[in-house]
């Protein structure tokens, strides 16, 4: 990933889609914003224990920044599970922002609506599909991975869209890393069962521990579907080894906030 100026914000981008003109995208960092202590500064997240006048006024230096009207930028309250939203229309956006849903992903074709996931080790996938102009942005962490999430996505843009996935672009964003996310075996088990053929890409055992690659089993998902691999980037930024530029829930022992990570397409 690359870093970009926003208005006063940094944000980062995806070094391949950095000078496409028909999108704007983005993943946010936690500095420029107004929250306080574990929550410094630019969170997102609402039902961590921050102040709601903060994370509000957090969403507004963000639309400010991007030029974006703040009742774009729509959210789901997200389950960890693979429901996916389409968003037929800016109507169809403007009652997610009054009446919330739950889901962890969201696909239109609808220029000017900002689709976005909030994150906090777990990981953001993007996707566009320049040829038919479809964005897609899905929360990925263990469980949503596990049930493929990302695979879930690129069908629904082939079955509801009409695209090919080999026209299909994919951002995996930072989230914790291969080297720092350990866990137990009623995990690696879950993903042996679901990537039986490719689980040993995944899953790495060290002594008595367990780690988890969460980007190769996304990306390795996106392949299966189709999605050519110079088609995926990586950005390869693990939340945890760098907690003070992103938010991490394990890092930071369970009290934290969340960025960001959203695409749009443009009028």
């Amino acid at each position: 990933m690359i870093s970009a100026a926003a208005g006063n914000l940094t944000i980062k981008q995806f070094r391949q889609w950095s000078k496409t003109k028909d999108i704007l995208h983005f993943v946010t960092t936690r500095s420029g914003g107004v929250s306080k202590g574990s929550f410094s500064s630019l969170n997102f997240g609402s039902s961590q224990g921050d102040d709601i006048e903060n994370v509000e006024t957090n969403f507004s230096i963000l639309a400010g920044s991007l030029n974006l009207p703040r009742e774009m930028i729509i959210l789901t309250t997200q389950v960890h599970g693979n429901n996916i939203v389409s968003i037929p229309s800016v109507e169809a956006a403007h009652r997610l922002v009054s009446t919330p849903c739950l889901a962890d992903g969201l696909i239109t074709a609808v220029p000017g609506i900002c689709i976005a996931v909030k994150c906090a080790d777990c990981t953001a996938v993007l996707f566009y599909d320049p040829a038919r102009r479809i964005i897609a942005v899905a929360h990925a962490g263990w469980r949503g991975t596990t049930l493929k999430i990302a695979a879930h996505t690129i069908r629904r843009m082939v079955q509801e869209f009409g695209c090919s996935p080999a026209d299909i672009m994919a951002g995996i964003g930072p989230s914790i890393g291969p080297e720092n996310f350990e866990v137990g075996k009623e995990v690696t088990q879950q993903f042996t069962a679901t990537f039986p053929d490719q689980y040993k890409k995944i899953i790495r055992i060290a002594g008595n521990k367990q780690y988890i690659n969460l980007w190769e089993a996304n990306r390795l998902q996106l392949i299966t579907e189709g999605v050519l691999p110079h088609n995926i980037e990586c950005a390869g930024i693990c939340t945890v080894s760098h907690h003070s530029e992103f938010f991490s829930h394990r890092a930071s022992g369970g009290i934290t906030g969340r960025f960001m990570a959203g695409i749009m397409l443009k009028e």
